[in-house]
């Protein structure tokens, strides 16, 4: 006896378009109007257990999804710093 499709529901369409850009970004990265500009990141002092460490993974992410739509490529390095008052917190560089 064979066994029964389990995507024999499965409806597929193609009148529908596919998305030219599916992510966007609260990040003010089109600022970084030129190399060797700046900037820096705090942990959202509102939302518990953030610390700089995730900051620095969710900006990473943002920075090469929108570096890779620029012509040419734009480059981002970040790092973990410490301000002028020793609170921890990410520096953003444009280098490319």
């Amino acid at each position: 006896m064979a066994e029964k499709d389990p995507w024999e529901d499965q409806v597929f369409t193609d009148d529908v378009p596919v998305p030219t850009d599916t992510r966007t970004t609260d990040y003010p990265w089109d600022k970084f109007t030129k190399v060797g500009l700046s900037t820096v990141f705090y942990p959202d002092e509102g939302k518990e257990g953030d610390t700089t460490k995730q900051v620095k993974n969710r900006i990473d992410n943002s920075l090469r999804t929108f570096g890779k739509k620029k012509d040419p490529v734009w480059k981002f390095t970040s790092r973990v710093v410490l301000d002028k008052n020793d609170k921890s917190c990410v520096r953003i560089w444009r280098i490319e």
